[in-house]
């Protein structure tokens, strides 16, 4: 790896004394200004500035300023067009020893063929699907003469002079494609980049015309979206939940997100029923203690929420519903304008919870039924068109199975109907202290269990989300606490965190965030930072970014940070890190046989990466290493304390195990730790 480095920094010097910056003649100064903090307005050293049209770099100086030389070479590695102009095809009539021959003289989309008699009666011809020949009509035609119409060209005259003889029919078909490069673009780009910083592209017309360039520093916060209290199953009040979330295990942000259906205690654990004004104005069946859920979310749980906001007003606490999605296993979903609230949850959890079998509210038209994946669909659709922007909908434990199945064609739907409300799922469930992990005993394939502490969809390598991955979808794995009760969970935070690189403050920003996707996941505090960043020279990209580099051969930096000390009390320590990657194929169409396929074989761990490869800078673990990327692909990374060879949370090639269904323990949880990284996905220009 230090030979790697050398042969980096070689390049680097090298690229700078081609484009003048170390060079002893005059330079043509291209470019000059100033990098400045976006919020504090303080300036930033060490930022590069690249031209994309010139490819000349430059850094930054200790007070911000820079000066970009000018290139006598312009950077000319546009995407390639390729236009199709059509399809070509070639027909071939032949009855008996006579041939007719129809070739077509442009492109034409050719469906359907008719043979007819001179008196104008037809005789319906069908195309064969692909390039090949068949006999047609399904019965002997009469000789004489008729005429062969194929739409789009001119019908053909055949003289039959036997009728002893079937016709054959033949389709051949070529795709006309022009390749062609566009112009070289006569504007230039401008990408300011930093670790640790948002980085800036900018129109050169745009930086011409500012006093500075403004970098935003990237700010990480940690958070959990799926949890219960006294309100539905869940065995500690709020006030509790959120002061070990937020005080003692470091959330940012907490979403309260439990159950639909019907419950039976407020906010601290009281029966409903024994408040007379609420049993006899609320809505409940005669003579039943249960409430509708969608009822105590507007009565109980907003009105709490409120309240705790003001005892934690740095933090970011929202309303949220553990969705019964019908056809399904769980799900959460969330709003984050206060503004929706607290009817847009009631109203959802009202109409599209399976669980939920109040019909006290006529006006609102219920799609809950229990095993109906179209009804999942209705209820993604509203979140869609009614909270496009401000409402999310994460996939819960995918493989559990203690409801429905989660088959990929469903995460497949849900993310085509609407993308920019699902685009994720929780790849690490909770209930790390049960006997069996993540309560995952209800299904009776090994896709029912954990592995290394994480579902199925996550664990496989090649499995259900390499195969999204490879689609080149935006679908993000997050992990989250399910907390429910001290003997079978750890607090929020305390055990289980995702984090998130966001760009602005609040809920909004989060949520924009989230959809951008600079997102890990991590169990017991394994790492509490990562920077995964795929670097071309001109520009750079992190997790979550569609990468169009200028180059096949990329700079690869890995930078972590793992805690002094996690909750457990333990230093815990990143034995090994994998570089997955695997192809990136297109989206694949709902009518392909495909589209019901789970997996990606050709996923593959790329590199691994041992202590022996990572050196300690400012503080981070890092790890720098090139990778050759000739065609779209994604990589992600996956890391563990676990030892190849001397654990047996490992095979032979460093695949976590199957965790078994009783031998699960809080002490065991904590000696197998693992993180996981969301992708970059990188096309080559």
């Amino acid at each position: 790896m230090l030979e790697i480095a050398g042969h980096l920094r070689a390049m680097v010097i090298l690229v700078m004394v081609t484009t003048g910056i170390f060079s002893q003649t005059p330079e043509e100064i291209y470019l000059s200004g100033t990098i400045r903090d976006a919020v504090d307005n303080t300036p930033i050293d060490s930022v590069r500035i690249a031209s994309s049209l010139y490819t000349t770099i430059t850094y930054s100086s200790s007070e911000g300023t820079y000066r970009l030389p000018v290139s006598g070479k312009i950077n000319c590695r546009p995407d390639t067009e390729i236009i199709t102009l059509g399809k070509e095809y070639s027909f071939s009539f032949s009855i008996n020893k006579g041939t007719q021959r129809l070739v077509s003289d442009e492109p034409l989309s050719v469906t359907t063929a008719q043979l007819f008699d001179l008196q104008g009666r037809i005789i319906n011809l069908a195309l064969p699907s692909s390039n090949h020949s068949r006999t047609f009509p399904d019965q002997r035609i009469s000789p004489g003469v008729y005429f062969l119409r194929v739409s789009g060209f001119h019908p053909q005259r055949i003289l039959v002079t036997n009728n002893r003889f079937k016709g054959t029919f033949s389709r051949k078909e070529r795709v006309l494609e022009e390749i062609r490069p566009p112009d070289c673009p006569s504007d230039d780009t401008i990408y300011c980049y930093k670790p640790g910083y948002w980085p800036a592209v900018l129109p050169i017309a745009d930086v011409r015309v500012t006093d500075f360039i403004p970098l935003r520093k990237k700010r990480w916060i940690a958070f959990d979206i799926h949890n219960h209290t006294l309100l539905t199953d869940g065995e500690k009040p709020l006030d509790s939940l959120l002061h070990f979330a937020f005080t003692r295990f470091g959330l940012d942000l907490c979403t309260n997100s439990e159950h639909g259906g019907s419950y039976y205690y407020d906010t601290i654990g009281n029966y409903i029923a024994d408040d007379p004004r609420q049993n006899e104005h609320a809505p409940h069946d005669s003579g039943s203690i249960v409430f509708p859920r969608w009822y105590t979310l507007k009565e109980y749980s907003w009105p709490k929420i409120l309240g705790q906001r003001t005892v934690y007003p740095d933090k970011i606490l929202l309303q949220g519903l553990e969705w019964n999605v019908p056809g399904h296993e769980h799900g959460s979903v969330g709003f984050i304008d206060d503004a929706d609230q607290p009817e847009a949850v009631s109203d959802f959890e009202y109409q599209f919870d399976f669980n939920d079998f109040d019909t006290s509210r006529p006006e609102l038209v219920k799609h809950n039924k229990r095993w109906l994946h179209e009804d999942a669909l209705a209820g993604l659709h509203w979140l869609d068109s009614l909270y496009p922007r401000s409402s999310y909908f994460f996939i819960n434990h995918p493989s559990r199975e203690a409801i429905g199945p989660y088959p990929v064609n469903a995460f497949r739907d849900f993310n085509n109907l609407a993308p920019d409300v699902c685009f994720g799922f929780e790849g690490m469930p909770g209930h790390h202290k049960v006997i069996s992990r993540g309560k995952y005993y209800y299904g009776s394939t090994n896709r029912n269990r954990t592995w290394g502490g994480a579902d199925y969809v996550l664990a496989q390598l090649g499995g259900m989300w390499d195969a999204l991955l490879g689609e080149g979808r935006h679908f993000w794995t997050i992990v989250n606490s399910d907390f429910h009760n001290l003997y079978e969970d750890h607090w929020p935070g305390e055990y289980t965190k995702s984090w998130v690189a966001i760009a602005d403050t609040g809920a909004r920003g989060w949520l924009e965030s989230m959809r951008n996707g600079e997102i890990f996941i991590t169990l017991g505090d394994l790492i509490c930072a990562l920077d995964f960043t795929f670097d071309d020279g001109i520009h750079a990209a992190g997790m979550g970014n569609d990468f169009h580099a200028y180059s096949d051969t990329l700079a690869v930096t890995i930078r972590f940070k793992s805690p002094e000390e996690n909750a457990h009390g333990d230093s815990p320590q990143v034995d090994h890190i994998d570089l997955i990657a695997g192809p990136v194929n297109g989206k694949i169409d709902p009518t392909d046989e495909n589209y019901l396929n789970p997996s990606l074989p050709t996923t593959l761990v790329q590199k691994r990466f041992t202590g022996e490869d990572w050196i300690t800078e400012d503080g981070w673990k890092t790890i720098r290493t090139t990778v050759v990327c000739n065609r779209p692909a994604y990589y992600r990374l996956r890391g563990t304390n676990n030892v190849i060879g001397s654990s047996e949370n490992l095979d032979e090639n460093g695949e976590p195990t199957i965790d078994a269904s009783s031998a699960n323990t809080e002490t065991a949880a904590w000696s197998d730790l693992w993180f996981y990284s969301n992708p970059v996905f990188v096309y080559p220009r």
